[in-house]
């Protein structure tokens, strides 16, 4: 029996989370802490499930949104970084690095989760900021001109914009900004740039700003 693909993203974060809850309460929580740390985990964690399984277009359910956006790299990144814990402490019980009683000392372990933490935070933090930065790569494609008369052909590339519900129409504007400084002769995108429905009043700004970018030759794209 084939699973479909939301058990798939359910189990694909459900599984990660069972083992960062339990590697983090065995790990760095002391035995008294251990039911105030449950109470504070399990909440955080049921948001995907909450919004995912949600249609409700409440105040909560979309602020509830806007934190299970950012939650999701938050604990991917937090995974990984329990996975190389793990993998350190095993080399350290092969190698003897540290001694014992040094990594059950709870200061050892209070400083090693704080310093796990603050990876995590400046990962996440650094992904927001170069999401919304607008970066261009430039290319030089020697192409035989046979038969054109045109000596050169800027050509604009973009593509996975997802712009949607909480993507601020600035993020469009700064873009248009950019594409005009370059002056190309021909835009292309190559598709998911908007992600809302053709009659969203948001849809249709993104799409106005973006259609205010006028190439020599046109604009073209794919859905």
């Amino acid at each position: 029996m084939l699973l479909s693909f939301q058990s798939i993203l359910f189990l694909a974060y459900t599984i990660p989370n069972i083992y960062i809850y339990f590697r983090i309460r065995h790990l760095f929580i002391r035995p008294e802490d251990r039911a105030w740390y449950t109470v504070l985990y399990l909440p955080l964690a049921m948001i995907y499930p909450l919004i995912r399984g949600s249609h409700g277009t409440s105040s909560i359910i979309v602020a509830l949104g806007y934190i299970d956006d950012y939650l999701l790299p938050v604990y991917l990144y937090l995974f990984l970084l329990l996975l190389a814990c793990d993998i350190l402490l095993l080399l350290n019980l092969l190698f003897k690095i540290l001694p014992g009683q040094v990594i059950r000392s709870h200061a050892f372990r209070r400083y090693s989760f704080l310093v796990i933490l603050s990876i995590d935070v400046l990962i996440v933090a650094y992904g927001i900021i170069n999401m919304n930065v607008i970066r261009t790569t430039e290319y030089r494609i020697a192409v035989p001109r046979k038969s054109s008369s045109l000596d050169h052909l800027r050509i604009a590339f973009a593509s996975d914009f997802h712009l949607g519900k909480k993507t601020g129409i600035g993020f469009a504007e700064r873009f248009k900004s950019k594409i005009r400084a370059i002056k190309p002769d021909l835009m292309i995108y190559g598709g998911d740039i908007i992600e809302l429905d053709a009659n969203d009043a948001k849809a249709i700004g993104f799409a106005r700003i973006l259609s205010d970018i006028h190439p020599v030759y046109g604009v073209y794209a794919v859905n």
